[in-house]
């Protein structure tokens, strides 16, 4: 007897074809470019240098959990197949970024989306505009890693039999990225129900022991404000949470990529447009309630680690909060459309087109706003845009070679290209044992801040200055600075006393720049800048005796020409007829 043909079963409607997917992918690619296309000449920014002088030995990087897979493995790697050039690791961001947008596409389908508005969600998430900062910052690579791999979690959640339970290792290698999506099974469990209430369970459970592992539960419950992560569970939450949905659902304004604590003046404007959502929910029928409720719900959970951060506002913080907020838009605008329009689909893909190039067109106007940002009354970039130039070049350069040698404990470098006269402070926190951060210091406030050095060179041209910053633990510390942007050189340790002391007395501090004087002859006995100063200061003092002892046997001809006028001065006073020798 002739076997029955077996019929194929349909494909599920919940799903994305190939075909499908490639129209998604198409979409994520082109929003992504449109607005962002200049990312990818963008240089590696501040936590670039940190992780990549890591990645290269030229930094001592302390083993830790957290976002172990972000920030250690994935730039050991990247730094070893491309090298310290940027542009290959843009592309992979800009990839990853759009194959999360298609992900989202498909997480749509799943809500019972259809293809349409899937794509429209698509596109949307791609250009956001709070996507500025993770499509050009490359250390954004944690906000989309944990988002894959909690996409992957959700998508595992939606299997059937022992499947699901390949939920609980995609999400730990999420949070291994960034443990910003500790809350998210809790959404998911609202969106999936019951069903995966076990896996969930033990999701969280595993979250939970991570965070404790890496060390944060501590930092989450510090209140000190000298810290730069301190947090406020009190009036401080609501502000935040509404600081950052104000950002997201007025993306016309060129929002502040960062501002110093959450901002309580747009608490009223982000209640009332709140509200006005809302109020377009219920007219929309009993249908939008549910979706509505998920989205907000993954909004906040998705928002909750970080919410308590009473200290720093981060815009791209929503970047994967607002997932289920645009998906809801995408439905809702159909819905819309539909109503208006009838089965006819002409009416969905004009709005949608419009309500996509205008969401790209604030993408744009957001990313040059952000290149041209700068600091208040400076010249300065904004640290989080900040290009550094052949500066840049210089460290990377270090970062490629990094033949220091096995001595060396930490390399710094610190450059500020500005005005002295007008030099403005940036706000930050001091570098940590074992850390090295790129950061900028107007001169005399990093020397206030006494736990610093900052060295200030008088061989660079008269209104220019660098800056290099280091902690005083170690004599065999590597300190580079750079010299006309175009070459980084080597500071001997004395050298560096010098220059710390030559800072100190730019800000009248005249004791700890004959300590730091003192210092350099210790290592170096015949430093005869160093002798030549610290006899000016001791003959300041009224020990004219240590003073000719110190510049004995020196020629005006030996001393460098900056400090001539003081060996000068010291030489015409030590000589002077009737003067009898000082004690």
């Amino acid at each position: 007897m002739p076997s029955t043909p077996a019929i194929p079963s349909p494909p599920n409607p919940r799903s994305l074809t190939g075909r499908d997917l490639a129209v998604a992918a198409l979409v994520a690619v082109a929003a992504t470019l449109i607005p962002y296309h200049r990312g990818l000449h963008f240089p590696f920014a501040l936590d670039d240098y940190t992780f990549l002088m890591q990645a290269s030995g030229l930094e001592p990087a302390r083993w830790s959990l957290r976002r172990i897979l972000s920030t250690r493995l994935y730039y050991d790697l990247m730094l070893h197949v491309f090298g310290p050039r940027p542009l290959p690791w843009h592309v992979v961001a800009f990839t990853l970024h759009a194959g999360l947008g298609v992900a989202l596409a498909g997480l749509g389908r799943r809500c019972g989306l259809s293809r349409r508005a899937a794509w429209l969600a698509c596109g949307l998430f791609a250009a956001s505009p709070v996507a500025f900062t993770v499509v050009y910052w490359i250390a954004c690579v944690q906000e989309l890693g944990a988002g894959l791999f909690l996409m992957g979690a959700a998508f595992l959640l939606d299997a059937r039999g022992r499947r699901v339970w390949w939920a609980v290792p995609a999400f730990a290698v999420a949070m291994l990225c960034k443990e910003s999506v500790l809350v998210a099974p809790v959404a998911l469990l609202l969106w999936q129900g019951r069903r995966v209430l076990r896996p969930v369970v033990v999701m969280v459970a595993t979250g939970t022991a991570l965070f404790v592992l890496s060390g944060l539960h501590g930092r989450m419950f510090s209140a000190d404000r000298t810290q730069p992560y301190a947090t406020d569970y009190g009036f401080n939450v609501v502000t935040h949470l509404t600081t950052q949905w104000f950002w997201w659902a007025t993306p016309w304004r060129a929002y502040p990529d960062r501002v110093a604590s959450p901002d309580p003046s747009v608490l009223l404007p982000a209640l009332g447009i709140l509200a006005l959502v809302t109020g377009l929910v219920l007219w929309a029928g009993p249908r939008a309630r549910r979706p509505f409720v998920l989205a907000a719900v993954w909004f906040v959970a998705l928002l909750l680690p970080v919410l308590p951060l009473r200290q720093h506002a981060y815009a791209y913080y929503t970047y994967l909060p607002q997932m289920g907020l645009l998906l809801l838009a995408a439905a809702g605008l159909e819905r819309a459309a539909a109503r208006v329009a009838g089965k006819s689909s002409l009416g969905f893909l004009a709005a949608g087109a419009v309500l996509l190039a205008g969401w790209m067109f604030c993408a744009e106007r957001t990313a040059r706003t952000h290149e041209r940002l700068r600091l208040p009354k400076s010249q300065v970039p904004h640290d989080s845009v900040v290009r550094y130039g052949t500066a840049a070049g210089a460290l990377v350069r270090a970062v490629d070679a990094a033949h220091l040698p096995p001595t060396v404990r930490r390399v710094v470098f610190f450059c500020l290209p500005e005005q002295l006269g007008t030099a403005a402070h940036t706000p930050g926190s001091v570098p940590q044992p074992g850390t090295t951060r790129v950061r900028k210091f107007p001169l005399r406030d990093a020397l206030r801040e006494g736990r610093l050095f900052t060295l200030h060179d008088p061989g660079l041209e008269a209104v220019w200055i660098d800056t290099l910053t280091a902690r005083d633990e170690a004599p065999d510390n590597a300190l580079f600075f750079t010299s006309g942007f175009s070459d980084i050189a080597r500071l001997d340790v004395p050298r560096a006393y010098l220059l710390q002391a030559q800072g100190q007395l730019m800000i009248e501090d005249r004791g700890a720049a004959m300590r730091s004087l003192r210092r350099v002859l210790q290592i170096a006995p015949g430093h005869i800048p160093a002798r030549v100063l610290l006899g000016a200061l001791e003959l300041e003092s009224g020990h004219a005796g240590t003073a000719q002892a110190l510049v004995n046997g020196i020629t005006r001809e030996q001393v460098p020409k900056d400090l001539q006028p003081f060996f000068d001065q010291m030489q015409q006073y030590l000589t002077a007829p009737g003067r009898s020798p000082g004690p």
